[in-house]
């Protein structure tokens, strides 16, 4: 939630600078951030406004094995699981992808996750 927070306050100082409402050093100290981080976000921002993403979102997204729908799939199956019974364990609920993914025929299941028999590390 840190981290949310702290970029959508970046984000909301760096239009106030471009838009030229307030010079980088007023707007990290009304926003309280730091004015290198702010300086960073602007000049990124500045090279790429349309697809600027922060986090690790471009990180996470090569590594994924499922799709948006078929992890949708997944959660919804886990919870008519918790409505019937108590639910699945964190384990049951690794065990469950991964024998999902088996299922499925995905390609890109991680050896990891042969090897253990589960999801994760």
């Amino acid at each position: 939630m840190y981290k949310k927070r702290i970029y959508g306050v970046l984000k909301q100082a760096a239009n106030e600078v471009t838009a030229q409402k307030c010079s980088v050093r007023e707007a990290t100290k009304t926003f309280r951030i730091a004015k290198t981080s702010l300086q960073r976000y602007i000049n990124k921002y500045a090279s790429q406004p349309a697809t600027l993403r922060v986090g690790y979102q471009g990180i996470a997204q090569a590594h994924t094995v499922f799709t948006n729908a078929k992890e949708q799939e997944i959660a919804n199956h886990i919870k008519a699981f918790d409505d019937r019974f108590y639910g699945l364990t964190a384990e049951q609920c690794k065990q469950l992808a991964c024998s999902y993914a088996k299922f499925n025929k995905m390609t890109n299941i991680p050896p990891s996750w042969n090897r253990n028999q589960a999801s994760g590390e």
